[in-house]
């Protein structure tokens, strides 16, 4: 995400549309970033598409659609604040992943936000198959959004790695990320790196590596945490103690069909920092990876939590 310009509000016709739609506004309005909001009515558009009689599931849609676009109507009536253009769009149509991809391809916005599926919505195995589908395939930066509203100066976490495993170039654009949204809602910005290594000489140029990207981003030295260890264990700690309002890391991948939510990150770390997640990803072009196509089959959730090599070295 090199600007933000654009921001795609996914709502949900739930309490946290205020929130979501709120945190939005905040990013906006200090570099006059168009939203736009929309709604995917998925129950109501399967069910007209069971609807035999066209006329009865024509007047149905209209129905449908005209009482969602006042709800979003009357939504943004709560937060229009001069300098901030928000438009909405409403549907009827599933799989309801499906229908936001189409609206991401056609608004081509900079950040996507939605609040996740799921009574624990941040947990990696009560994130719906729409949620997952969504973390995998956005094309944009993704925020999955918390309820809990941002305080007056919000703190960003910005989990990177600088291994020789990790992606090329992820860790700079997760980085920039975070100083740029923070930078726009009067946040500030951590830099945390979970070494496990052993060899002296790699952890030298590992600890080389991240000196030269915080310097690049003038992080201050009081906010970039090199911690060592098993990630499994001191991520989730030092996340759960930090209390970030925003996590920043690498989106999912789909390098041989096997991924972990949000480059390798264990449902520990998600489960024990109750922040919004923000997921970055670099051109395809940039990581050689091909996005699956239409139709093509998911890898089960239940092996996804093993591999950590996006974010950590070991």
């Amino acid at each position: 995400m090199d600007e933000l310009k654009s921001i795609l509000v996914v709502a949900s016709r739930s309490p946290s549309d205020s929130a979501l739609l709120e945190k939005a506004v905040r990013l906006a309005r200090s570099g006059g970033a168009r939203i736009h909001l929309f709604f995917c009515d998925a129950r109501s558009g399967a069910a007209l598409g069971q609807e035999k009689e066209t006329a009865k599931a024509e007047q149905a849609w209209q129905e449908r659609v005209s009482d969602d676009l006042e709800y979003l109507d009357a939504l943004i009536a709560r937060f229009r604040l001069p300098g901030v253009t928000i438009t909405s769009h409403t549907t009827c149509d599933q799989p309801l992943n499906e229908a936001i991809l189409r609206e991401i391809a056609r608004m081509q916005p900079d950040l996507v936000m939605k609040v996740p599926a799921g009574s624990h919505p941040l947990r990696l195995f009560t994130l719906d198959f729409n949620d997952w589908r969504l973390a995998r395939n956005c094309p944009s930066a993704l925020m999955l959004v918390h309820a809990p509203p941002w305080p007056l100066v919000p703190r960003f976490g910005a989990l990177v790695n600088v291994s020789e495993r990790g992606i090329a170039r992820l860790p700079a654009a997760v980085l920039h990320a975070c100083e740029y949204l923070s930078l726009g809602c009067g946040g500030t910005v951590d830099v945390v790196y979970c070494e496990s290594g052993d060899d002296t000489d790699q952890v030298g140029d590992r600890a080389a590596a991240l000196e030269r990207l915080t310097r690049e981003f003038h992080i201050p030295a009081g906010r970039v945490f090199a911690l060592r260890g098993d990630p499994d264990s001191q991520l989730p700690e030092f996340a759960s103690k930090q209390r970030y309002d925003v996590l920043a890391l690498g989106a999912p991948t789909h390098r041989s069909g096997l991924v972990a939510l949000a480059g390798g990150l264990r449902s520990k770390l998600v489960d024990a920092a109750d922040s919004d997640l923000l997921l970055i990803r670099l051109p395809a072009r940039s990581t050689g990876e091909q996005l699956p196509h239409h139709g093509q089959q998911l890898v089960g959730l239940d092996g996804l939590a093993g591999d950590t090599d996006e974010l950590v070295h070991g």
